[in-house]
């Protein structure tokens, strides 16, 4: 019999001491006998390919300017190339793990590397890859922005300009048309996600200066950067479905930053200022980005660009606790190796707020933690997983699509290079993808063959 603190899981994510309240045994896995729910594993095509397979991409561009040698991207995990040349390699993989879905993404930056000029027999590596694996039963979902860019859109000012939302729209119609062709009686990709974390990386641009162009505290370009991104996301959504028999969401990451201290109550606000605008947006159509004599971008979209998703995607690390030394780990000792607290407790937050906002099924599209420590990994996607199943409670189980780990495989990290450590699979010292998934994923290898286990077709 489960033992919980809290039937509405409250206690545990102001106190995580009282996991220890909490029995697993027994307890339902998420997504029980659900055979259409999704579980996968995700990785992004310049995070697992490089600058090798992404010459013209910003990012590539960026390294070389601004990174160290060692930190480099280089060919990545080369997992472009196995696509091309060894799909089954990823494919057995990936049978490992027992998912039904892979995310990834598709890269614009070799897709069209200059202007209108289009790479028609990179998309059909794409295509060719996905007919893999839904042969094999995996569902591909396909992010189309996943913060790499050709190096020409950034150079003329990417999202930043409401008019260049014009050549995102035209490459994600071209590139969808091709991967929503009929494939056994459906769409070959059902699921599309337009764009990664819109709000971070408006931030990450323009508030820490972690991405190109490397600018800090610029919030009136950053916010228009993300409303931008936001009308792009809007304009593919709308122009797609009118063709397309395809379901089209986006990602949020779920980046909350809380006070321990009231004089920091300003700057968590300050920090948290995008994360709330997409919320915003998509629950009533305002645009509302504003800090008092500092910024101020706000416009009423919900004539002009009608927000609307599928499916929301959640992507969640944690919450980040703010005190006058910096990063508080307030009750949450245990941090990761990016430096924030480990807090499985708050995916939870993140569903119900996220699913308050868009009103629409949820699909956690990125959920992990970064550690050498598989004791740690093993606990963070256990609790993670367990505290999916409470908010999957909450909003109803025709409301939560899947649940998809972050990552696939230990990948370049963008500006913190190779040191965060992710994967579900380590990499050699070659940096090609090892053979044997970590122990500390068990517990969601597990989840899954017990999910399939309440399945009525299960054997």
């Amino acid at each position: 019999m489960l033992h919980q603190a809290s039937g509405d899981f409250h206690e545990v994510l102001k106190d995580p001491s009282l996991w220890g309240n909490l029995d697993f045994e027994g307890s339902k896995p998420l997504g029980h006998g659900n055979p259409d729910f999704l579980y996968g594993v995700a990785t992004s095509m310049y995070q697992d390919s490089g600058a090798v397979h992404c010459p013209q991409s910003q990012w590539s561009d960026w390294e070389s300017r601004c990174m160290p040698a060692h930190d480099r991207s280089g060919a990545a995990v080369n997992l472009f190339a196995l696509y091309q040349k060894e799909p089954l390699s990823v494919i057995s993989k990936l049978q490992l793990l027992g998912v039904n879905t892979y995310r990834f993404s598709i890269e614009w930056s070799h897709l069209e590397p200059e202007k209108g000029k289009l790479d028609v027999e990179k998309l059909k590596t794409y295509v060719e890859f996905c007919k893999i694996l839904r042969d094999y039963g995996i569902q591909p979902i396909i992010t189309l922005h996943h913060f790499s860019e050709p190096l020409w859109f950034h150079s003329k000012g990417s999202f930043e300009k409401e008019e260049n939302i014009s050549d995102f729209l035209g490459f994600c119609q071209w590139a969808v048309k091709e991967l929503a062709q009929e494939y056994q009686g459906k769409p070959l990709v059902q699921y599309f996600c337009t764009i990664n974390e819109p709000g971070v990386e408006a931030y990450s641009r323009y508030l820490l200066g972690f991405f190109s162009p490397n600018l800090r505290f610029r919030f009136t370009r950053g916010a228009r950067f993300l409303l931008n991104m936001l009308k792009a996301h809007c304009r593919v959504y709308s122009t797609i479905k009118k063709t397309e028999d395809v379901r089209i969401g986006i990602s949020h990451q779920y980046l909350q930053y809380y006070s321990t201290h009231f004089l920091m109550y300003p700057m968590a606000k300050i920090l948290s200022l995008y994360h709330q605008a997409v919320l915003k947006f998509f629950k009533t159509g305002l645009f509302d980005c504003k800090i008092p004599f500092l910024s101020h971008v706000e416009e009423d979209c919900i004539e002009t660009e009608k927000p609307k998703v599928d499916f929301a995607g959640v992507q969640y690390y944690g919450r980040i606790f703010l005190g006058l030394k910096g990063l508080d780990p307030k009750n949450k000792p245990a941090t990761t190796m990016m430096g924030i607290c480990e807090d499985p407790e708050g995916l939870f937050e993140a569903i119900i707020a996220v699913f308050d906002a868009f009103r629409s099924p949820i699909l956690v599209s990125e959920n992990g933690i970064s550690t050498e420590c598989n004791e740690q990994r093993a606990r963070y996607v256990s609790r993670a997983l367990y505290a999916a199943e409470q908010a999957r409670k909450k909003i109803g189980s025709e409301n939560m699509l899947g649940y998809i780990l972050w990552s696939f495989t230990d990948n370049f990290e963008w500006s913190f290079g190779w040191k965060p450590q992710f994967g579900a699979f380590p990499l050699t010292k070659d940096r090609s993808l090892g053979e044997q998934y970590k122990p500390g994923i068990q517990p969601f290898v597990d989840t899954i063959r017990a999910w399939k286990s309440t399945l009525p077709s299960f054997e």
